[in-house]
């Protein structure tokens, strides 16, 4: 009699690892800085010596770099420029405002749109007022402080406008035999955000 017997061989099929990406948490220093460029009008009397209001107001820009240090933290630099628009007085034609800084913005709600913030600074500003006799110029050099809120709006990756609100506090405020100025100074800005 004859026998068949089948054999069946087990060949085990070779299991692919895939490999899963790792992505990095860690920011590259490009990635993670940003230029800011704001209008601004900021608010406080600079009165003369008898009490008679010269300016109420003044408009200008600034321009800032920030640097995202984590998630919803941010340090930065800026610089602006201010000019009174409203003088009063025909002898002091043109008062401004000179001011270089550090910033530091805390993002508080982070997984919104807009995202709201709030944000500190100290910083260095320069007065100046010209006169229109004898080419006279006051000058006078203060630091200041300043708190504040705002709210940003990514229109695309790597654009966001936004606003903000800032209290200003001036330790010399702007003083001397012709001028006296409120120490503290309201700012509302508007600004365009190019980087992360």
């Amino acid at each position: 009699m004859l026998h068949a017997q089948s054999y069946r061989v087990y060949r085990p099929s070779p299991v692919v690892e895939k490999a899963t990406p790792t992505t990095s948490t860690k920011l590259t220093f490009l990635s993670s800085l940003s230029l800011s460029a704001w209008s601004s009008a900021s608010f406080a009397d600079i009165s003369d010596t008898q009490g008679n209001v010269l300016s109420e107001y003044m408009t200008g820009f600034s321009l800032a770099g920030m640097y995202k240090t984590s998630e919803n933290l941010y340090l930065g630099l800026e610089w602006g420029k201010y000019e009174s628009k409203d003088s009063s007085n025909l002898f002091i034609p043109k008062m401004s405002k000179e001011q270089i800084g550090g910033i530091i913005k805390w993002v508080f709600t982070s997984d919104t749109q807009p995202r709201m913030y709030v944000l500190g600074g100290f910083g260095r500003i320069k007065n100046k007022a010209q006169f229109s006799f004898e080419s006279k110029k006051d000058e006078k050099y203060s630091k200041y402080l300043l708190g504040g809120v705002g709210l940003e709006y990514k229109i695309k990756e790597w654009i966001k406008v936004g606003g903000e609100y800032r209290l200003k506090y001036t330790f010399s405020p702007w003083e001397s035999k012709l001028l006296k100025e409120d120490p503290f100074r309201h700012e509302f800005s508007l600004g365009l955000w190019i980087g992360f």
